[in-house]
């Protein structure tokens, strides 16, 4: 994950948060063009424009579905909305990763989840859940594979 990509946007307490997304993710899309044109780091990932140059490829995200679904949804919810833990899409949860990068967020799941048994999966099936969250959150994938040698 040496991509240095970060994860969310903001929203607002007036608005939707379908509306404060919509709404938002044209104007992330047009900084992380400019942020990756200048090479600077700290991109938006979960606004990231169509690219055949995504931060993560599609069987990854497909991948962590499937690690979702059998280590995750429990408590996150089949539709990442939570459950008895938080949402892992939509602004509550990009809000709660402004600024972060994906190797945080690596980082994060590998350390503490799941609650009780963090680290018990492989580094690949980590990283293959934040290509799902990033997915699930509007990133799209590209040709690029999302690794975890940074996060590590």
């Amino acid at each position: 994950m040496s991509n240095g990509t970060r994860v969310g946007v903001g929203g607002s307490r007036w608005l939707g948060a379908d509306v404060v997304a919509a709404a938002v993710r044209p104007v992330v899309t047009v900084l992380i063009v400019l942020g990756a044109s200048t090479g600077a780091p700290g991109v938006v990932a979960a606004a990231q424009p169509a690219a055949t140059d995504g931060a993560f490829t599609t069987d990854q995200a497909a991948s962590g579905w499937s690690a979702y679904g059998a280590q995750c949804q429990e408590c996150h919810g089949p539709g990442l909305e939570g459950l008895e833990a938080p949402p892992l899409s939509g602004v509550e949860f990009l809000n709660s990763w402004v600024g972060q990068t994906t190797d945080e967020l690596f980082a994060y799941l590998r350390d503490e989840m799941p609650p009780g048994q963090a680290g018990t999966l492989s580094d690949q099936s980590y990283v293959d859940l934040v290509a799902y969250l990033l997915e699930s959150n509007g990133a799209v994938p590209g040709a690029r594979t999302l690794t975890a040698d940074a996060g590590a």
